[in-house]
């Protein structure tokens, strides 16, 4: 379970370093720090909701039922990803 635990917040560190670049990019250059807050602002409340759930997960249903549960939330935002990357794709060569 613990080396299960190390990828797994491993795997958001990643996450959100690459998702934060990707923003700053993405944004325009006059408003990006507004737009990189409001990602930070939004993630640690997002932070905080996990972890009551996470918590209450653990205390009635068991000790690895909150990182069930961020793998499955990271198993969907994968699958919506590759839809996204693949529908952008096929949006991009139909117009070139």
């Amino acid at each position: 379970m613990y080396f299960g635990a190390a990828l797994l917040g491993l795997g958001e560190i990643f996450a959100n370093i690459s998702a934060i670049s990707l923003i700053g990019s993405a944004a325009p250059a006059k408003g990006r720090g507004a737009v990189i807050g409001g990602f930070s602002f939004f993630g640690a409340i997002g932070i905080l909701l996990v972890a009551v759930i996470g918590g209450w997960l653990f205390d009635n249903v068991g000790p690895t039922a909150p990182f069930t549960m961020v793998g499955f939330a990271n198993l969907a935002l994968l699958i919506l990803s590759l839809v996204l990357l693949f529908s952008e794709r096929g949006k991009n060569s139909m117009n070139s």
